[in-house]
This record gives C-alpha cells, sequence and structure tokens, in this order.
C-alpha cells in the first residue's frame, strides 16, 4: 500500500500515472515480503523442554538373615550366629586336650 502512495505521489503529474503507480505497489510488496521474511528468520528461538522424568520407589522390608544364638556351657556364656532356627537347644562340638 505504501509502495502504490509513493508510486502514486511521483506519478501524479504524468501520463504514465498507473504504470508508476503499478510499479510502486510491485516495490512495496517486494519490500514487505524481505522485511516478514527477514523477520521470521530473526524472531526464531530454541526452547528446552523436559520429556521425561525419573521416578523413584523406595521399599523397605525386613529379611531373616540368621539367628543369633546365646548359651552357657562350663559357666561361661557364648555367643554364636546360625541360618537355621536352633530350638530350645544348640548342639555343641568340644574339643578334648589333654591336661598336660
Amino acid at each position: 500500500m505504501v509502495g502504490a502512495a509513493a508510486g502514486s505521489v511521483l506519478g501524479d503529474n504524468s501520463s504514465r500515472r498507473d504504470l508508476i503507480t503499478g510499479a510502486g505497489a510491485l516495490l512495496g510488496a517486494s519490500i514487505g515480503n524481505d522485511i516478514g521474511q527477514r523477520r521470521r528468520r530473526d524472531d526464531s528461538y530454541y526452547v528446552t523442554e523436559e520429556v521425561c522424568s525419573t521416578s523413584y520407589e523406595i521399599e523397605e522390608r525386613e529379611q531373616l538373615s540368621g539367628y543369633r544364638v546365646r548359651y552357657r556351657f562350663e559357666d561361661r556364656i557364648h555367643e554364636t550366629r546360625t541360618s537355621v532356627d536352633p530350638g530350645p537347644t544348640i548342639a555343641v562340638r568340644m574339643r578334648l586336650e589333654p591336661l598336660s
């Protein structure tokens, strides 16, 4: 529009006013197109978006890993660990040694 108006003013006293107006309109359209293209290129930008996430699940559980067993043998308290329930009694291995 601006190009056509400028062409009309410039060709006001000319016999080829329509031709100058048309040329002004084409020139204005071309300039407007160039400005529009430049703006589209200059207005571009990049955005970083998170597209995945990590979720955590905490699970607590108790697991029996063994039995700590205390027993009295020859007036002394001993302690051992077993992987199975010893029940009310526990087998003890004795090592016999000569007295001297």
